[in-house]
């Protein structure tokens, strides 16, 4: 197990994934530490335009919006990375939603709607559910790509944006009072095992090793193309 984590295991990435921890850790206290959801709250009393638009689209970075073009991208760079993301998508999506059924807890608008004390701001365009509250599916898939862009670049610049981005996603959450901070933590939890766990799984099979070294869709387009052309006599 130790030589297929290690080429993971760059300075940068374990940098970032402390960072993603502690943030994590961070949103954990914040839930334990007071009876009410104090980041929820500190959203709801200070909704701004700016931020109402900001959040409305930044979710949808875990939705098609952004998760086609970068399937797309792996399929057009290479194949491995958009099964293992796929899948990582995929299992994500599926665990969260049985949690959800299983648990069966309300979120934020059916929650507090019975309690005098709290009045909660929605946003206007925004379809606020009631029910299936944790986890957060929608922080668990920007998590699961985060760290699958993570592992796959070596771009200090794209890893940091990729984390940027899953945080941003999660805030959006609570923001649009579709969850609480509880529900966000462990989504981010989640996304980052589920995809760490899936690419080790894969690295141990051999027709996933193959399929490492070739390249995607664009280079066969490219070599087809390259082919086409007539030789000269």
């Amino acid at each position: 197990m130790k030589k297929i984590i290690t080429p993971y295991l760059s300075k940068e990435n374990i940098i970032i994934l402390s960072f993603s921890f502690l943030y994590i850790l961070i949103l954990l206290v914040l839930w334990l530490a007071y009876t009410d959801d104090k980041l929820l709250l500190l959203f709801n009393d200070n909704r701004h335009n700016i931020l109402n638009h900001l959040f409305i689209y930044t979710t949808k970075l875990a939705e098609t919006l952004g998760i086609l073009p970068l399937l797309l991208f792996f399929l057009l760079y290479k194949y491995s990375r958009l099964i293992t993301t796929s899948i990582a998508l995929i299992t994500a999506t599926l665990l969260t939603s049985l949690i959800k059924i299983i648990t069966r807890l309300p979120r934020p608008k059916a929650f507090y709607e019975n309690i005098d004390t709290i009045q909660l701001n929605f946003i206007p365009r925004v379809d606020v559910h009631r029910s299936l509250s944790f986890p957060s599916g929608h922080t668990a898939a920007a998590f699961a790509m985060f760290m699958m862009i993570l592992l796959y670049t070596k771009n200090i610049y794209i890893k940091v944006a990729a984390f940027l981005l899953a945080v941003g996603v999660s805030l959006s959450r609570v923001y649009l009072s579709q969850h609480f901070t509880r529900d966000i933590a462990i989504g981010a939890l989640l996304g980052i095992v589920i995809a760490l766990l899936i690419q080790l799984s894969f690295d141990k099979f051999n027709w996933y090793n193959n399929l490492e070294n070739k390249m995607g869709l664009l280079s066969s387009i490219i070599n087809w193309k390259s082919k086409q052309k007539p030789t000269d006599i």
